[in-house]
């Protein structure tokens, strides 16, 4: 996504990008797709508290179906959404290939409280004798 309006902030410094192409690998007939996604060293700590913050914030939380390939049945779940913009491309065999980007906007930060005390930790001895 760009941001050409500048009314918000993006979360990620560059985007994390995906393509979806024939499987290259076993279970072709089983699993004739694969997806691949690259996210930058740039902004692989900033995607991770981006859906940090996206679970912390219920507003953020949606209903959805994800397929569990252990039991082989859809199972309905709580989760988050991460949109991105995409293309479709012809560089696999059989013209069909689908690559894009994500950067969405950045998800409100929960604030860690004002009230707690950081200094409540175990005083470290100045000595490493034992007390008896």
């Amino acid at each position: 996504m760009t941001n050409s309006s500048k009314s918000f902030e993006l979360a990620l410094p560059l985007p994390v990008s995906y393509s979806v192409q024939d499987n290259k690998f076993d279970n072709k007939d089983k699993f004739p797709k694969m997806a691949k996604f690259f996210i930058p060293l740039e902004s692989a700590y900033d995607f991770a508290q981006h859906i940090m913050s996206l679970c912390d914030n219920e507003k953020y939380h949606k209903d959805g179906k994800v397929f569990d390939m252990n039991t082989g049945e859809q199972v309905e779940t709580k989760g988050v959404v991460i949109w991105g913009k995409g293309k479709v491309g012809n560089f696999d065999q059989d013209g069909y290939g689908a690559f894009g980007s994500f950067n969405p906007v950045k998800a409100e930060v929960k604030q860690v409280p004002q009230d707690v005390k950081w200094d409540s930790s175990p005083v470290v001895p100045e000595t490493d004798e034992l007390p008896f």
